[in-house]
């Protein structure tokens, strides 16, 4: 959540394991046997509705202390008290020394009610694919294309560095829609995408 509110991201260890203003990783996920929750006081002013929605389905858990809410989350409430004060403290100082966070995003977790909710990963697009070139033509290992094989879409590789980690909508349809249209346009004219946009 990028959003300068109190809220933190936890692992099961309830230990602040990254800041809340930088995007979900790759490596926090692939952590074995671990669950992230966020954790956060009343801010959400104009939403009761959706968030009472939320508290009756189970997906959003709501607590009038903090060991109130490790214990309906499942955590140990003296790991989850001392992350919130360590976390309370670099709101106090003005500074977090432990993960940079901006001064525009430290905030407090201090005023009942507390809440808690699980964050789940969701497959948003492929950051890797087959190797191709400017014309979504499919390359060897020594960047030769190979003659009549092209991709489009999440299958074509080269597009992101080495991740994905905001969201952004429509990005894999657009790739589809941008690259098979060109694609199909450069090969009924016998030519490659590259020189029928030049």
């Amino acid at each position: 959540m990028n959003h300068p509110m109190s809220s933190r991201l936890m692992a099961s260890s309830i230990k602040q394991f990254k800041h809340q203003a930088a995007p979900m990783s790759n490596a926090g996920w692939a952590a074995p046997n671990t669950k992230f929750i966020t954790a956060f006081e009343e801010w959400l002013n104009g939403i009761e509705k959706e968030m009472g929605k939320r508290i009756e389905s189970g997906s959003l858990v709501k607590a009038e202390s903090l060991d109130e809410l490790a214990e309906k989350i499942g955590v140990p409430a003296d790991q989850l008290k001392k992350s919130v004060d360590e976390y309370n403290a670099a709101y106090q100082a003005g500074v977090d020394t432990k993960f940079d966070v901006p001064a525009q995003f430290l905030s407090e977790v201090k005023t009942a009610p507390f809440y808690a909710t699980p964050l789940v990963c969701s497959t948003l697009t492929i950051p890797f694919g087959l190797h191709v070139d400017n014309n979504s033509q499919v390359c060897t290992e020594e960047d030769e294309p190979i003659d009549g094989l092209f991709v489009i879409g999440n299958v074509q590789g080269d597009f992101f560095g080495k991740d994905y980690p905001v969201h952004c909508p429509g990005i894999s349809h657009s790739r589809c829609l941008v690259f098979g249209q060109l694609v199909g346009e450069a090969l009924a004219k016998d030519t490659v995408l590259t020189a029928l946009i030049a």
